[in-house]
């Protein structure tokens, strides 16, 4: 029996060793720098993961979490912090944090493609290898063996002077998010109460932290937008007015006594056309338009929305929504969404685009850009481009645009029947035949005892006649 020692500490290359000398190493051929590849490439992943504020959860061993200190109300600071699993290692004695970490950061596991691609092995060769380096170390931890395995720019997992495990963090990794915490700062200074007065209805623009929650944000504004949408101190009643809120307008005297301008009656000659577009053809403010707003708070905000509008990479609205949400499921950015979930989101909120294209298309779009052997992702972007493709060569069927004029379909079909009654082309007894041979489109099939020498008399067989019968 081979001799143990059990004081000796643990460190991940002897972890690393071990499974390089493996079975499963031995059978497919797999080098040691290609295990230790491996292993620098998940640290690597784990400490970008970190910085992107989110976290990862390594199978058979623990979590990182990362997200703002509970209890810092003044500045806000963003930490990372490591736990076992609690229903596996219930008995192992840990280490206290230093820091109780809040918010909702999200927590996703390795991107084992990833890894594989950069280590040069197969996806289920890396995620084999993983495992089986995540469970040695589980097996010496709960073995109570010392340990002091790195994890080159992360950190060590080590065991302290007290017998209790612990993960040391990279001092470069706090200093990193110290450097962040303080040029992120500066921005969050909680605003007057003068500036907090903004359009609800415009989102939110936050600087820096985006994906994780912090308790009680402050309100945060850019400088532009924060003085041009300052309500006026002037004390105008109606620049505290909103279009489309419950609050109704006092009347018309109130208006001019508050704003101290006079109000004059508009005249027939000065009022709009009916076809002629106008700010205030109707509404609450349609006959109060010379009263001073002070700023230009909607203005402002449908130029901001339109400039943002632009940018969109789809014009329909239901390609717009199914492409926010394959974004927001793709928290990787790889590029690509579950299938079931894609023909799901299709199904509810894409029943305009299904409506305008034929099954048999989306299924072959589907099939086309199906990513992976196992065909359950879908490259979104490539699919949701060739829908938007189709739905631009598809006119509607009201009509089509002639440069810059529509022609009705009542025009053309009154040319095609001008058309037909002339003599030219196809007669309406050819267009009946053709429908009722072949109501699905497909071509006429051979007949089984049927042999043609060439191609000149099968053609003549499939060509349907005209009304000589020629």
């Amino acid at each position: 029996m081979q001799n143990v020692n059990y004081q000796s500490v643990i460190d991940d290359e002897q972890v690393l060793l071990e499974v390089s000398n493996g079975a499963y190493a031995f059978m497919n051929k797999i080098k040691a720098n290609s295990i230790t590849s491996i292993w620098l490439k998940l640290s690597k992943f784990i400490t970008e993961s970190l910085k992107a504020q989110k976290g990862v959860l390594l199978p058979n061993l623990g979590t990182f979490r990362v997200g703002p200190i509970v209890g810092e109300t003044s500045r806000k600071k963003i930490r990372p912090v490591f736990s076992l699993l609690e229903g596996r290692y219930g008995n192992v004695s840990q280490e206290k944090n230093r820091y109780v970490v809040g918010g909702n950061s999200p927590i996703i596991q390795p991107n084992y493609s990833l890894l594989a691609s950069s280590s040069g092995l197969h996806r289920h060769a890396c995620q084999r290898i993983l495992f089986e380096v995540l469970q040695r170390l589980s097996i010496y931890v709960l073995a109570g063996r010392v340990l002091k395995v790195s994890f080159p720019g992360l950190g060590i997992l080590q065991t302290n002077r007290a017998g209790r495990l612990e993960f040391q963090f990279n001092a470069f990794l706090m200093e990193a998010f110290e450097h962040e915490r303080e040029k992120l700062m500066p921005e969050m200074e909680v605003a007057d109460t003068a500036e907090k007065m903004y359009d609800q209805n415009e989102p939110d623009i936050r600087h820096g932290l985006k994906q994780v929650y912090l308790h009680d944000p402050p309100l945060l504004r850019p400088a532009s937008a924060t003085s041009s949408m300052r309500p006026s101190t002037g004390g105008s009643i109606a620049s505290s007015y909103r279009p489309g809120s419950a609050m109704s307008l006092p009347s018309t005297t109130a208006l001019s006594a508050a704003s101290g301008v006079t109000l004059r009656p508009r005249s027939a000659s000065s009022r709009p056309r009916s076809g002629s577009s106008s700010r205030s053809g109707s509404g609450p403010l349609s006959g109060a338009t010379n009263i001073p707003v002070g700023s230009t708070t909607r203005r402002t905000t449908s130029t901001e929305r339109i400039r943002r509008l632009a940018h969109q990479p789809y014009d329909s609205a239901d390609l717009l929504d199914l492409w926010k949400l394959c974004s927001s499921q793709d928290r990787l950015r790889s590029g690509c969404v579950p299938r079931l979930t894609m023909e799901g989101w299709l199904h509810k909120e894409g029943r305009d685009v299904l409506s305008q294209v034929n099954d048999a298309t989306v299924m072959e779009l589907l099939t086309v850009h199906t990513h992976g052997k196992a065909g359950k992702h879908i490259l979104y972007k490539p699919f949701l481009d060739a829908l938007k493709a189709l739905l631009r060569t598809s006119l509607p069927p009201q009509g089509r645009v002639v440069s810059g004029s529509v022609v009705q379909e009542s025009a053309i079909s009154h040319d095609a029947s001008s058309m037909l009654s002339g003599g030219e082309g196809p007669g309406p007894e050819f267009g009946s035949r053709s429908r009722s041979a072949s109501p699905s489109g497909e071509r006429e099939r051979r007949p089984e005892g049927a042999h043609f020498e060439n191609h000149d008399e099968e053609e003549a067989v499939r060509r349907p006649r005209g009304r000589d019968g020629s």
